[in-house]
């Protein structure tokens, strides 16, 4: 079993799993406070039970839910501060409710886009905000509001890093250091995120790959340095000649990866025909049109024969 979900699971279901957990063990241990639980003994048992079971369904199938555990996750950790606010008013709650302000907004930081993770921390803020207005500001808690302003500020300044710790992890494992393209894992992320938009809107999304010709004796005549040199300079002309919205990744070598959205095989060849054109340096291409129901290794295995049919029809050897 352990096996199982240790297969199944990502860094970002286990991290939400965990945020269940702990609201599960605080929910128990509210059913031994002096006079019973907050809410009363059946609510505290019903969540608690909750808790843990999306624990489970999170830490196994988070990472396939998209952003609504995380949703989920942020809406109960409002939900319950706004009680502890307002209707509950017990001070060391309203306490340990704000403690888990910061890792909250760490969480959203890391793991959301930074656009959803803003709006999604703002609207807990907000709402805590508002219920620390309507409920304890003013009191011993707050003296007055101002510890209540410093930790907003402080959260915040978590969630921001939280979002700068995600663009640095994501460039570090998903760009390739010599060219600034997409590595293999950036390719992977980014195709299928097409690949998925591609079928909701039934487009056409095309894959070509390249590879560059008499690269090898650039680097034995000339030198590694003077490889590193054309490869960064073909990775410039191709992300100035393409559109934002495609795909260009280094699979590894000479060899690169051209995925166009909402571009069928003819039109994509007209495209890799033109940048072939324009190029500082030669290299052979082969494109075909990726299938709803077809892997990207597949698409990428069938673009790279159509290459070396390419490269064969040529009758210079020195091309091949």
């Amino acid at each position: 079993m352990l096996a199982w979900i240790r297969k199944r699971s990502t860094m970002y279901s286990v991290a939400t799993a965990t945020l269940c957990v702990v609201f599960t063990v605080l929910l128990f241990s509210d059913l031994f406070l002096p006079g019973g639980p907050r809410l009363g003994y059946p609510i505290a048992v019903a969540l608690m039970l909750l808790s843990a079971v999306a624990a489970f369904v999170f830490l196994v199938l988070g990472d396939r839910l998209g952003f609504w555990p995380a949703l989920a996750v942020a809406t109960a950790n409002g939900v319950m501060m706004v009680l502890d606010f307002t209707l509950l008013r017990v001070p060391t709650n309203t306490i340990g409710s704000l403690i888990q302000l910061p890792v909250l907004a760490l969480y959203l930081g890391v793991f959301l886009r930074p656009l959803a993770a803003r709006v999604m921390e703002a609207g807990v803020l907000l709402a805590v905000l508002s219920a620390a207005v309507l409920g304890h500001a003013g009191t011993d808690v707050f003296y007055g509001g101002r510890n209540l302003l410093k930790t907003m500020v402080f959260v915040w300044v978590c969630l921001e890093a939280g979002i700068y710790a995600r663009k640095r992890f994501r460039r570090e494992t998903h760009v390739d250091s010599l060219t600034g393209l997409l590595n293999r894992q950036g390719l992977l992320d980014r195709a299928y995120a097409e690949r998925a938009r591609a079928s909701r809107s039934e487009r056409p999304i095309s894959v070509a790959m390249i590879d560059l010709d008499r690269f090898k004796q650039i680097n034995d005549t000339r030198g590694h340095s003077a490889g590193d040199y054309v490869l960064r300079g073909l990775a410039g002309q191709w992300k100035t000649q393409l559109r934002e919205s495609d795909i260009i990744a280094r699979l590894g070598g000479d060899e690169f990866v051209v995925v166009l959205p909402d571009t069928d095989a003819e039109t994509g060849r007209g495209v890799m025909e033109r940048l072939n054109g324009h190029s500082s340096h030669p290299w052979s291409w082969g494109l075909v049109e990726w299938r709803a129901d077809e892997k990207l290794s597949h698409a990428i295995a069938n673009a790279d024969g159509e290459m070396y049919r390419d490269k064969a029809s040529r009758r210079d050897p020195t091309e091949r």
